[in-house]
């Protein structure tokens, strides 16, 4: 394991520190500059499905299998895709799991 840390601007001239903890352990490969991007650019990604899942009404899903959960993504996903920002699909997904 490779940790390394380095500091990220929030907003304004604040900043904070990030410590990362990764399986990439060379750093001529993987340098510091390099994770701090792909760091930076998973945050934003992560960030991107947090708001579409809030779109979709999909905060909490109570699927107890992998199969339920990715049945109830499509099902999501499908009824989000065709209707005007998420109205009109089903707000409970996974009942009777």
């Amino acid at each position: 394991m490779r940790i390394v840390r380095f500091r990220v601007a929030n907003g304004g001239s604040r900043t904070r520190s990030i410590t990362l903890v990764t399986t990439l352990l060379d750093p001529k490969l993987y340098p510091l500059e390099e994770l701090a991007i792909l760091y930076a650019w998973r945050w934003r990604l992560e960030l991107c499905f947090r708001d579409l899942k809030t779109q979709m009404g999909m905060e909490q899903l109570r699927c107890l299998t992998r199969m339920a959960l990715s049945l109830a993504s499509c099902v999501f996903w499908v009824c989000f895709s065709n209707s005007d920002y998420g109205e009109g699909f089903p707000q409970k997904a996974c009942v009777g799991d």
